[in-house]
């Protein structure tokens, strides 16, 4: 039996709106389209899905920064296990006109020809700016490790998929399998021309079929419309007791399907990946950046690259770690020479090339202003350590997900300030010194 969405259930579950890092923020959605048209990589920060805003968890610091309400969540690109097919004469890879730095022009040497690579390239695998047009007919195929049951008809999305070029009117399909390839719940099928564009993104289109790769004739600097539509497991008729045999997840393709990137939820199910990050932290003191990670799979890997970045968007090296623990803990040891605010991340590279990327860190180094918390944890009552302050400012309390739960003023020259928490639920807490045109930030936990 097939299950297919029509069209009035297709538009409860498309995306109306996502944010992202092109040229540092760039937000747009159904009824307010950016007319800034993306022409380069950029890395899904969050989507809109029955009104609701979700992080991806790419840079949930700079939604914050940008006051962006949204539930905290994590989605990643699932890894492709198998294209069951070749690509053909109509096959493209789409990439930003701008991503090779030729404006209305052809890449010299011409672009990598890999579709897995541009289906999980960009932090978390999220990048919206390249991706692969006319998929051949056949399927993909993705492993998976575990499910949740919880997540099943929680509203929270668990799949996201994406459509970056000119939907077709024929169904793409798609289905959980168990360890014997029998389907799980129900088959779902989608039309995506019923699903309304969130933007629109400035393109080049590669011959996949060719390598070197041609830029194809009149596809050079061509404009194209931006789609996601989003699933919970529920709309695969989905129990939580079939949870157990789901061993993998099979889009069926029509031919036309052109995908960005197709994302899970990670804390609703796990895949089998071969490079995978659990935590990672980082901790500043005296000037010194102490990166920390851990990896939940590193089978695959090569190296490390540590990397840092002024500005959120542009990233360079600053180190390497090479040998791998048996534990999978990390560390790593930063010195960061100038004031100001630095990004970071952790590259992970494949023995076969292909780079996972690491949640962003964001560390703060300004040495005029001691700004710290005691008790932390703390019941009733924080106080603020600010001595070195020479500017008036507030403090505000914000929650996990950026929402403001309490402000005060601040005066300059304000040593000490003593702060009330009643009414503020047990959980953890972004305590917020905005002084001086600068931002301070120190995590608190409420018992």
């Amino acid at each position: 039996m097939v299950c297919v969405l029509i069209a009035g259930i297709v538009n409860a579950q498309q995306v109306t709106g996502v944010i992202t890092d092109y040229q540092g923020f760039w937000k747009s959605g159904i009824g307010y389209k950016n007319p800034v048209k993306p022409q380069n990589s950029h890395n899904l920060l969050a989507f809109t899905f029955n009104g609701i805003q979700y992080s991806t968890g790419v840079n949930d610091i700079l939604l914050s920064q940008h006051n962006e309400l949204f539930y905290a969540a994590d989605f990643r690109a699932l890894p492709v296990k198998l294209i069951g097919s070749n690509p053909t004469s109509n096959t493209k890879i789409g990439l930003g006109q701008l991503y090779d730095g030729v404006d209305n022009g052809k890449s010299n040497p011409s672009p990598v020809n890999d579709m897995q690579y541009y289906l999980t390239d960009g932090i978390k695998g999220l990048d919206l700016g390249t991706g692969v047009a006319n998929i051949p007919q056949g399927y993909i195929e993705f492993s998976i490790n575990e499910f949740f049951p919880d997540a099943v008809g929680d509203g929270v999305p668990d799949i996201l998929i994406t459509q970056i070029a000119d939907p077709s009117s024929s169904f793409d399909q798609y289905e959980f399998l168990d360890a014997k390839g029998k389907r799980v719940g129900s088959r779902v099928g989608i039309n995506l021309t019923n699903i309304a564009s969130v933007g629109t993104w400035v393109a080049d289109f590669y011959e996949a079929s060719t390598n070197p790769m041609n830029l194809t004739t009149g596809f050079t600097k061509t404009e194209r419309e931006i789609r996601l539509w989003a699933a919970d497991f529920s709309d695969f008729n989905i129990t939580p007791s079939d949870v157990s045999k789901i061993k993998s997840f099979r889009i069926l393709l029509n031919g036309n399907s052109d995908l960005a990137f197709v994302a899970y939820n990670y804390r609703t199910m796990q895949v089998n990946l071969p490079v995978s990050f659990g935590k990672t932290s980082s901790r500043l003191q005296n000037g010194m950046v102490q990166i920390n990670w851990e990896m939940l799979d590193q089978s695959a890997v090569q190296k490390f690259v540590i990397e840092e970045s002024i500005d959120g968007r542009n990233y360079y090296a600053v180190g390497e770690v090479h040998s791998l623990n048996q534990n999978a803990q990390y560390l790593y040891n930063h010195r960061m020479d100038q004031q100001g605010r630095r990004y970071y991340r952790i590259k992970a590279v494949s023995v076969n090339g292909i780079e996972t990327f690491s949640s962003v860190l964001t560390e703060e180094y300004l040495k005029a202003t001691n700004f710290s918390l005691f008790p932390n944890p703390a019941s009733g009552w924080v106080k603020i350590n600010l001595s070195g302050n020479s500017f008036d400012g507030t403090i505000e309390i914000r929650s996990v997900n950026g929402s403001l739960m309490h402000s005060e003023k601040v005066s300059a020259g304000e040593s000490v300030k003593q702060i009330s928490l009643q009414g503020l639920t047990p959980g953890m807490y972004s305590m917020v010194l905005n002084t001086g045109g600068k931002r301070f930030t120190e995590m608190l936990v409420i018992r």
